[in-house]
């Protein structure tokens, strides 16, 4: 009986976070569950070695399993760990972090400075929150280089990468999308919360997702205007604000 190559057990979304890793990077995938990303990144020879590390033994031992079975025992190593707590700076240049929360991609990455100062790059994929993963970023001194958009399953998924920057200071560069890193961008507000790459290529996927919360943002404003209670006033302004950003950001497709 054949092995299912792993490429047809991964989604759309985790092909996208796989394809931003940067070739020949010792990689280390945090929360890594089925360990799909590193057995794919190993198996088509992206990397040579990973880490798949993850909190708990159960999808430890589910990416076990797929580690076994693709017959990559000897070059990829699973260890149970707190986010980045049992790696050691040194031993990853690439941190995946995938399908969790935003905030708890920012808890991960600020628990321990020393390793986290230590990557070269991040390959991040929250599913929440993002704003605040891209703020944390330049606080921390990476550049977002790349950025990508899915729509699965009724969803929209963003995934960054970005990259330490050096300690000198030079201008940024952009070459067909990617973002030379120098030093950490300050980010607009609505580069903040759709994306500096993403807007600057003017994605398609970012597009709907723009006309989406659009619309939804509307109706939302016209119901609390109908309701007038002085709560609702309060949250019509905040709703107002989003849709500011919103009408900012889909306006850049007209240009």
């Amino acid at each position: 009986m054949t092995n299912t190559p792993i490429i047809n057990k991964m989604s759309e979304r985790l092909l996208s976070v796989a394809s931003l890793v940067t070739p020949g990077s010792r990689t280390a995938d945090i929360g890594t569950d089925h360990g799909y990303v590193p057995v794919y990144l190993v198996e088509n020879r992206i990397v040579d070695a990973a880490i798949a590390m993850d909190l708990r033994k159960g999808p430890l031992a589910r990416a076990q399993e797929t580690v076994n079975s693709a017959g990559l025992s000897d070059r990829i190593e699973l260890r149970i760990s707190d986010g980045l707590e049992n790696l050691k700076p040194g031993e990853a240049d690439t941190a995946v972090i995938a399908g969790m929360g935003g905030m708890l991609i920012c808890r991960i990455l600020t628990a321990h400075p020393e390793m986290t100062e230590s990557l070269k790059e991040l390959v991040l994929e929250p599913q929440s929150e993002v704003d605040r993963v891209r703020r944390l970023l330049s606080e921390i001194g990476f550049a977002i280089t790349d950025e990508r958009m899915i729509f699965e399953d009724g969803k929209y998924y963003p995934i960054i990468r970005a990259e330490k920057c050096p300690s000198s200071p030079a201008a940024l560069n952009e070459m067909e999308g990617h973002i030379e890193p120098s030093s950490p961008a300050v980010l607009s507000e609505m580069e903040v919360h759709f994306g500096p790459v993403l807007l600057r290529r003017r994605d398609p996927i970012l597009r709907k997702y723009l006309a989406w919360q659009i619309q939804v943002n509307e109706q939302i404003a016209g119901r609390l205007a109908a309701a007038g209670s002085g709560n609702s006033m309060q949250r019509l302004q905040e709703v107002k604000e989003e849709l500011r950003l919103l009408l900012a950001a889909y306006s850049r497709y007209e240009m």
